[in-house]
């Protein structure tokens, strides 16, 4: 554990593999992006699939880097309730429809379901 870097509290991680060893995965939420891969010392622990949450929305670059360097999933939340056909817009590079933060944790669909396809919009 000595190069496990003293910004990690490794016990969750250990704990988890412990008490679960067959767990198949863990899910983790990176602070704020800011181009600093907060969870490294959680994936030198946690040798299983790992999924990293976090601010990737705003920063579809960084957690494809994540993802290719890592071999983890990374999930793009915010961008996917704002973009429905999101692997299609990632794959062909279409533009991404922006999320508006002031409809989330709300009741009704404004917000969840009223976001158009790229296809619709072209």
């Amino acid at each position: 554990m000595n190069n496990v870097p003293s910004l990690c509290n490794p016990l969750p991680p250990i704990e988890l593999r412990k008490h679960h060893p067959g767990l198949a995965s863990l899910h983790m939420v990176e602070y704020q992006v800011d181009t600093t891969d907060t969870l490294e010392s959680y994936r030198q622990i946690w040798k299983s699939r790992f999924i990293t949450a976090g601010d990737f929305s705003t920063s579809l670059e960084f957690g494809n880097e994540i993802a290719e360097k890592t071999d983890n999933l990374v999930v793009y939340g915010r961008a996917f309730v704002a973009n429905p056909d999101l692997p299609e817009r990632l794959r062909n590079g279409w533009k991404l429809n922006p999320y508006h933060r002031d409809t989330f944790y709300i009741h009704g669909a404004e917000g969840y379901v009223d976001y158009p396809f790229y296809a619709d919009k072209n």
